[in-house]
């Protein structure tokens, strides 16, 4: 099942590496299904499965690098 992933370097690693969404959902302990809500960014993200996801699965890339769009959105909740 294709899914729009939200989190354009993560889709870009995911392809170079060869990772799936049944392997990452696995990693944080989910089902495919919350994985792909997760990755869509219908339902949230945890801290914790997001650092186990870069540790697990992206070894070597940094976790900033990898939820840009999340990171980004931080910040600017934090200017206001």
């Amino acid at each position: 099942m294709a899914v729009r992933i939200a989190f354009s370097n993560i889709a870009i690693e995911m392809k170079q590496r060869k990772i799936t969404v049944e392997e990452m959902a696995e990693v944080i302990g989910v089902t495919p299904s919350t994985m792909r809500k997760k990755l869509c960014r219908k339902t949230a993200i945890k801290l914790d499965e997001a650092v186990r996801i870069t540790n697990e699965c992206f070894p070597g890339c940094d976790i900033k690098v990898l939820f840009k769009e999340l990171v980004d959105e931080v910040r600017e909740t934090v200017k206001k």
